[in-house]
């Protein structure tokens, strides 16, 4: 898992690279409202049930996600070798290594970074998908990370899966995913990512 984020870190660093001119000035702590008084606000006769109602609803939109990938139409199976060309110097986080402009640097080989689990891309809005998430569940869980890019998170929680998590754009972007299910493992210093049209095993 730590792995992973650190992947993701180290990919937002090359392609938005920047030079960090560090804190300037003085620093003020912020404070914001607390969920009651920001309610309040709103609706300043709300009662306790009213307040309780909210926080429930709020609760459970959280869990909600609303994603744009269409639904995959073929079976296929991608290579992608996260190697980037360096156009500025940029130093890595976590470390003092500089990499040089003009070179090229593979994410996964060069920072030694080996994803050992499964990588599921989802949309919980599609039956099949929560099937095919089941069927892994009952194989081996602890091999798994489910990333919701559509739908409620919540039914795969009533599944049995401790942490669903939310694909951002920024992860899809990354691994150039194109539609749901798809699955990412790693082999060396690639990706494979498994696309499927679940209608197709119909």
């Amino acid at each position: 898992m730590k792995s992973f984020f650190i992947l993701l870190l180290i990919l937002q660093q090359i392609s938005q690279a920047y030079e960090d001119l560090g804190t300037h000035g003085r620093l003020h702590k912020i404070k914001e409202a607390h969920f009651k008084e920001f309610i309040l606000k709103q609706k300043p006769s709300v009662t306790k049930k009213e307040l309780i109602d909210i926080a429930k609803e709020s609760k459970k939109n959280a869990l909600k996600i609303k994603g744009t990938l269409p639904v995959c139409k073929t079976n296929k199976q991608r290579v992608y070798i996260p190697t980037y060309k360096i156009e500025k110097d940029i130093k890595m986080p976590y470390s003092e290594d500089l990499l040089k402009k003009a070179g090229e640097y593979n994410i996964l080989e060069d920072s030694k970074i080996f994803i050992s689990k499964y990588l599921f891309i989802v949309n919980t809005d599609i039956p099949e998908q929560i099937l095919l998430v089941d069927t892994y569940l009952e194989k081996s869980q602890s091999r798994m990370e489910v990333y919701v890019e559509n739908g409620d998170m919540k039914k795969l929680i009533e599944k049995g899966l401790d942490s669903p998590l939310k694909a951002n754009k920024e992860m899809l972007k990354s691994f150039g995913i194109q539609c749901t299910p798809s699955i990412v493992t790693q082999q060396g210093n690639k990706l494979m990512i498994s696309e499927y049209s679940l209608a197709e095993e119909k």
